[in-house]
């Protein structure tokens, strides 16, 4: 791994930085990868089995919450964020 570089920002600044449409997004498949993740939880509970997640898990939650954002919620939250730019 010495062809990656990583660099760590401050606390909150990619939140101050990202417009207002990404991060309501952003926050909408936040919000549906923790629900994914708490529906496998309960589903392992009650299996009576350990939650076991790799790295291609933990992605396919995340790609699989990023197509359940529907393109009428893309179209209210775009709406939402014009509204809030007028009242900077």
């Amino acid at each position: 791994m010495t062809a990656v570089g990583l660099k760590f920002l401050p606390a909150n600044t990619t939140a101050k930085s990202q417009p207002l449409l990404d991060q309501a997004v952003i926050t909408t498949v936040k919000a549906l990868y923790k629900k994914r993740i708490r529906e496998r939880v309960l589903l392992n509970m009650q299996r009576h089995e350990p939650l076991k997640m790799d790295m291609r898990g933990a992605i396919d939650t995340a790609v699989g919450s990023w197509w359940q954002v529907k393109s009428t919620e893309v179209s209210i939250l775009r709406k939402l964020a014009s509204c809030a730019m007028l009242w900077l």
